[in-house]
């Protein structure tokens, strides 16, 4: 069991204070010089106090709040401590809020923090000329600064860092809107899901209509029905069977030509072992006999033989 005999009101009230700002337990407990476990025994053995009725229960706080309204306003230590996380939560609430309008960015340069620069003391430094040591002299004079001290200070006298907003990626925005907003932002998906449904199209044959008969149409329907009569101009020749003409010369008579190329029977094709239906076996190629007799390289050109009949040098 935890030592009570480390508890008090001050450590009590800076843990709770430490939890308010940071949110963490742990740091809170080390801040205060207690363990972990510590503060949530006071939790416990607090809310056994109230449970039971202790009206003078050492666990009771009196304005942890620290404000008038609450000055004369006693709460259990179990109570504040549920209280603390609640701020703590509230306050990364609107620190999420604030972040959708942009990250705030200290800006620095080659490992320097830059510092915000006074717009009214650059504007004067304009009308000098930077060259000139009398305007030098006579800006010191009129701002009582350095030619070279133009920033901006707070009312300390401490130089202002210069902080810009960086935008944040649009996955983070949206994920906070629907963490701050679930009615409107965090609506389930709807799924929808597809199947494949066969249809049968039955061709309808649309009603004919009857059209006005003009001399125009009339005259058009008999050319039409008078080249129908007639058939095709170049009648395509039918299949199998027929054979072109092809003429070699003007004066050699055409031969015969056979419209399709003739058909080879599988066993007497050349690839007939590659097909996949058939039972042959790949022609082996011809074996090189083991006794046969090699070129002698020396009556090769290029072996240290000169070339028959020699060279001519120009």
């Amino acid at each position: 069991m935890a030592n009570t005999e480390k508890w008090s009101h001050e450590k009590a009230q800076a843990a709770l204070d430490h939890i308010c700002e940071n949110g963490n337990v742990s740091a809170a407990a080390r801040a205060i010089g207690v363990a972990v476990k510590t503060l949530y025994a006071w939790a416990h053995l607090s809310m056994a106090d109230e449970k039971n009725g202790v009206t003078d229960s050492k666990f009771l706080l009196r304005n942890w709040l620290g404000t008038e309204e609450t000055e004369n306003e006693y709460t259990f230590y179990h109570s504040a401590f549920e209280q603390s996380r609640r701020i703590h939560a509230l306050s990364i609430e609107q620190l999420s809020r604030a972040l959708l309008h942009g990250q705030p960015r200290t800006v620095v340069e080659k490992g320097v923090v830059q510092y915000r620069k006074d717009p009214k003391l650059e504007a004067i430094k304009l009308q000098f000329d930077a060259n000139s040591a009398d305007d030098r002299e006579e800006f010191e004079t009129l701002t009582g600064r350095k030619w070279g001290d133009t920033y901006l200070r707070g009312k300390d006298g401490a130089l202002i860092p210069l902080v810009v907003t960086d935008p944040i990626p649009a996955q983070f925005r949206i994920a906070a809107l629907r963490s701050l907003f679930p009615q409107e932002w965090a609506r389930p998906e709807e799924r929808i899901e597809t199947k494949t449904i066969k249809q049968t199209i039955e061709h309808v044959q649309k009603p004919e209509t009857h059209r006005p008969q003009t001399p125009l149409i009339q005259d058009l329907e008999l050319k039409l029905a008078q080249l129908k009569s007639r058939g095709p101009v170049n009648p395509r020749p039918s299949r199998p069977g027929d054979v072109i003409r092809q003429i070699t010369g003007f004066d050699d008579p055409p031969d015969d030509v056979p419209l399709r190329k003739p058909q080879i029977p599988l066993d007497q094709h050349p690839r007939a072992h590659q097909s996949v239906n058939s039972d042959l076996t790949p022609p082996r190629p011809p074996r090189v006999p083991t006794g046969a007799a090699r070129p002698d390289r020396g009556e090769q050109v290029g072996y240290g033989k000169p070339v028959p009949g020699g060279v001519r040098v120009r």
